[in-house]
């Protein structure tokens, strides 16, 4: 992650640059926030370490990762190309985890059946950098962050 200055109109600005990710994090916020536009890459290599695909969850006893798996011939692919292996039942154990986690979490009850319905529509998608592209945004929406 890093940020660029670009020259738009004989005006400067600030662009933040994202790998592509479904949730993001305190850092990728911040970043967001001390800039003008914000663009996700989807045209670098996938990475099983990366959050393109998974998002960590903290609750009270340790830190647990929610993924969507990718297809194992994909995964050399760029992240803009990864398919979502939808031959995986990840759907339930994906939102039981976030429930697990966030059940007790201020605005829970407010948030989370928009949150689930979110998720399981997302999850109809072929492609993670499409699930990405409708959850991201939903996301900063449900907070209240329009960037």
């Amino acid at each position: 992650m890093f940020n660029a200055i670009c020259i738009h109109r004989y005006t400067l600005s600030s662009i933040t640059i994202l790998q592509s990710s479904f949730a993001p994090n305190i850092h990728d916020l911040k970043a967001m926030a001390s800039s003008d536009c914000t663009w996700l890459l989807g045209g670098d290599r996938w990475s099983r370490k990366g959050r393109s695909h998974r998002a960590a969850i903290q609750n009270a006893d340790q830190l647990q990762w929610a993924g969507i798996p990718i297809r194992t011939e994909d995964k050399k692919k760029m992240i803009s190309q990864v398919r979502i292996d939808i031959h995986t039942d990840w759907t339930i154990p994906f939102l039981n985890a976030i429930k697990h986690s966030y059940s007790n979490a201020p605005f829970y009850d407010f948030y989370w059946r928009e949150f689930e319905a979110l998720i399981l529509e997302a999850s109809q998608q072929k492609y993670l950098w499409d699930f990405n592209q409708i959850v991201l945004p939903e996301l900063l929406h449900f907070i209240s962050y329009h960037h």
